[in-house]
């Protein structure tokens, strides 16, 4: 049976290594077409590379894991605001 994001999540925050677990390769599988998506939606509108905005994505998940909380709500909300905060500051930063 398949771990939830939750579990995941507390697996990868516990883990020694936590950027270079396998959870973390998991987690990042699983939202990677999410990241796609954003990622694409924002390069037709800024021109940007979709490349670059992609790694912006799979960072701002990096920091979804590191500073979630489970008592406060759904990984999933939590970490596609983080994903697209970090995508829009990375916009800002290039302008």
């Amino acid at each position: 049976m398949a771990l939830t994001d939750e579990e995941l999540v507390l697996a990868i925050q516990k883990s020694l290594s936590p950027m270079e677990s396998n959870e973390m390769t998991s987690l990042i599988y699983r939202y990677s077409r999410l990241i796609r998506l954003k990622s694409s939606k924002l390069k037709k509108s800024t021109g940007i590379d979709s490349d670059d905005l992609f790694q912006e994505g799979v960072l701002g998940l990096m920091n979804a894991v590191r500073s979630f909380v489970p008592d406060k709500g759904k990984f999933r909300s939590f970490a596609e605001v983080c994903i697209s905060n970090r995508m829009k500051n990375a916009l800002i930063k290039s302008a």
